[in-house]
């Protein structure tokens, strides 16, 4: 009973800013789709309410079998950093309500040099696509083999980070499209299908990495952009969009690694089949114990904190710092652990999952890393919407909105974790966006 009380507490808390915005729309009132207290909840259920209320209603995962007490810890970290994040948001708004704060700069170089810069970056892309696909035994066994990801791109995310520039090469250069015309009508029709061909190009080579979380970064980073520069799209649309794309990139590109692993074993099956099978009689164990398992794993850490994992006191987020460096040379920050806790991280243990943001928190600082985090994120989501968004109405710098996507997908990646891994990727996409607009003139001077 304490446990669906629990559950229903934390959807009330999830479902408050929904219902206020939802009111707004019912009396006329203009809804920014993309605020964070409206992102925040959506993706918060994701990750830690709806597998706690699968494991609850439909099948409990094992951690919560065997220690079931510790599903109503859990739940009741959750409904604290909920709060925590609510509480220091809208404190945070409140203060800066009537600030003018804004991330804009006078650059000095002429958006003239913008073609150059996107050419130069596609360059490098597809150069760094090439050198990929040689080094991983073509990029035929890369796509076929995407079960290995992780083992064939070890000591190569130079190359990686190298194609994702071809992905920073087309931000910019609808940015600088939306900077040169009022609209995208105004373009010319061969303009048009330059950028819808980069675009589809872009997609394409993203989707040859085979992370989902790149591939859905992109499509969220452009969604946002849209909404705020090209058009107002309504709730329906975003749904359909995310839908659709779950159901591509998470399911169906998901089942498409298992199905490698199984062949891997010898199991002669096609995949229409092993997707059939994945749908019907698996769907639920995949989402909840394989794709969104921060709550199970969530479970693990706090469990076995100051019992097999000592407590870090920050120390994994040193790892941040020494990730630019070649993995030959980079110093090793490992987690120290207890020789009751190997088998249970190893590849095949029950907690072989990446520790998530509360999880990694917990680990950090126990409880009051999580107060202390969310609080944090709420506070820094706050200022960012501010600066970004809020204060940007009457600028409509293209760049602005650009950085402002990257944020809200990263919304995403923080609360799954692994906090270093992701913010890695999120750097990736950040730095070379920033470095660019913060000195070419790229304000659309159409509504200046």
């Amino acid at each position: 009973m304490e446990r669906f009380i629990l559950i229903l507490l934390e959807f009330v808390l999830l479902i408050a800013p929904l219902t206020y915005f939802g009111v707004q729309l019912i009396k006329k009132r203009t809804v920014d789709m993309f605020n964070p207290i409206l992102v925040f909840p959506i993706a918060f259920s994701l990750f830690y309410f709806w597998p706690h209320l699968y494991y609850a209603l439909v099948r409990d995962t094992r951690i919560f079998v065997d220690s079931p007490d510790l599903a109503l810890v859990t739940l009741a970290y959750s409904i604290i950093a909920l709060i925590s994040f609510y509480v220091t948001y809208v404190l945070t708004m409140h203060f800066l309500r009537n600030t003018k704060w804004s991330l804009q700069k006078q650059q000095k170089l002429h958006k003239g040099v913008m073609p150059y810069v996107i050419i130069a970056f596609s360059v490098i892309g597809l150069f760094s696509l090439i050198l990929f696909g040689l080094k991983t035994g073509g990029l035929l066994y890369y796509i076929t083999h995407l079960n290995l990801t992780i083992s064939l791109t070890k000591g190569k995310m130079y190359f990686v980070w190298g194609i994702l520039l071809f992905r920073t090469s087309f931000l910019l250069h609808f940015i600088y499209v939306l900077s040169m015309h009022k609209s995208l009508r105004s373009l010319p029709n061969p303009l048009k299908k330059l950028l819808l061909l980069h675009g589809v190009t872009t997609a394409l080579i993203v989707a040859i990495i085979g992370s989902r979380i790149i591939i859905l970064s992109f499509i969220i980073e452009l969604l946002v952009f849209t909404y705020y520069m090209v058009y107002r799209f309504s709730f329906k649309l975003v749904f359909l969009v995310a839908t659709t794309s779950f159901a591509l990139f998470v399911i169906v590109f998901g089942a498409w690694r298992n199905y490698g692993w199984q062949q891997d074993k010898g199991i002669d099956i096609s995949f229409a089949k092993f997707l059939r099978i994945e749908l019907t009689e698996r769907l639920g164990v995949r989402l909840f114990e394989n794709y969104f398992d921060s709550t199970k794993n969530f479970a693990y850490v706090v469990k076995y904190t100051d019992n097999g994992i000592p407590i870090q006191y920050g120390r994994t987020y040193l790892a941040l710092l020494v990730q630019p460096i070649p993995s030959k040379y980079r110093p090793i920050i490992t987690l120290p652990l207890d020789e009751s806790m190997k088998p249970l991280r190893s590849r095949g243990g029950d907690y072989r999952g990446i520790d998530p943001l509360l999880g990694e928190l917990y680990k950090n600082l126990l409880g009051y890393g999580i107060v202390f985090g969310l609080g944090l994120m709420g506070v820094f989501y706050a200022v960012a919407y501010k600066m970004l968004v809020v204060n940007n109405v009457d600028k409509r710098s293209p760049a602005m909105y650009m950085i402002y996507g990257i944020l809200v997908y990263s919304l995403f990646f923080w609360l799954r974790g692994a906090f270093v891994g992701h913010t890695s990727i999120i750097l990736m996409d950040l730095l070379p966006l920033v470095f660019v607009t913060s000195i070419v003139k790229l304000n659309n001077e159409h509504f200046n």
